[in-house]
């Protein structure tokens, strides 16, 4: 596996005023990764976000709350206007105040985010349905098949499955 560069790379960090995650944010500020910093505190998000600034990173502090579907895709659409992209996304919240049923969908409600920034609004409007539909499914042959994924390597997914397979020990007798 061909190790990530994270200089340059966009990268949001959800609970990064505290604990783990603030220890997460100053370091990858400290070798100049496009930082996104979430929490739900604006005057933390906006003290942390001024750390990271002085180790020499692009910053984006973002006061949100990651229960909130609405606050998700705030985030996504802003730092992809920001910075074009998000190659990684650390949830670290510092408290167990996300709801089972949020924290569990976080990564769904991540893919969906992309989804709306790389396919609803950027090649919208649509005729009806059917066109959606259409173009939906192109969309998930492009994400699996072409897309290249950061944490996979820099390959897609369809590429990347079946070298986990193969390395992954068969705990079948019969295999």
């Amino acid at each position: 596996m061909t190790p990530r560069r994270i200089r340059g790379s966009t990268i949001v960090v959800v609970g990064a005023t505290s604990g783990v995650g603030r220890a997460t944010a100053l370091s990858l500020a400290a070798v100049g990764a496009n930082l996104v910093v979430v929490a739900r505190t604006a005057d933390h998000v906006k003290a942390v976000a001024c750390e990271c600034g002085q180790l020499g990173a692009a910053i984006l502090g973002i006061a949100a709350d990651i229960t909130d579907p609405n606050d998700v895709d705030r985030i996504v659409c802003t730092t992809v206007e920001r910075f074009g992209h998000i190659d990684t996304w650390i949830n670290a919240p510092g408290r167990a105040s996300v709801p089972s049923r949020t924290y569990d969908n976080a990564p769904a409600d991540s893919v969906n985010g992309l989804y709306k920034i790389e396919l609803i609004r950027r090649h919208g409007p649509w005729r009806n349905a059917d066109h959606l539909e259409l173009e939906t499914l192109a969309y998930v042959e492009w994400w699996n098949h072409r897309r290249l994924h950061g944490e996979l390597g820099d390959v897609p997914p369809a590429e990347h499955e079946p070298l986990v397979l193969k390395a992954r020990p068969s705990h079948s007798r019969y295999a």
